[in-house]
């Protein structure tokens, strides 16, 4: 059910994009980041991952978000992208570019988004190439 209204909604913005009025504020800069919003889910890909989060925490993981200066205004904030790269270190995703071969929709769950960036997005941010060299 959610593979078909996630391909509902690429017909607008791109695929699992279904946070509209979120993402028009993101690109007005209206808003600094989007909020993780939680909805209740089954059978969520690498759902599992989530049970690390405590550990992360506990290992400093949120010492991360204020080492860094935050990324400018848009739909994803420096959090969102942090938790991403540690979701894909626990999902044995090894680079970006893997990330091509995941459903965008379902790992957007993880992070309580409508979907995750596009690898494009990702590669051509220096600032977050900078982190992928910091945290590996």
């Amino acid at each position: 059910m959610r593979s078909y209204e996630d391909a509902q909604a690429g017909e607008g913005l791109g695929i699992a994009a279904t946070r509209t009025e979120e993402r028009a504020l993101a690109v007005t800069g209206v808003q600094d980041y989007a909020s993780s919003l939680f909805d209740p889910n089954e059978s969520v890909e690498n759902g599992g991952v989530l049970f690390a989060l405590p550990s992360l925490l506990s290992q400093g993981l949120d010492k991360l978000f204020t080492s860094f200066r935050n990324l400018p205004n848009g739909f994803y904030g420096l959090h969102h992208i942090l938790m991403l790269l540690c979701f894909m270190a626990l999902c044995r995703i090894k680079n970006i570019e893997q990330l091509k071969k995941t459903a965008v929709g379902e790992f957007g769950k993880l992070l309580g988004l409508d979907r995750i960036p596009q690898v494009e997005y990702l590669q051509t941010t220096n600032t977050i190439a900078n982190y992928c060299a910091t945290i590996s």
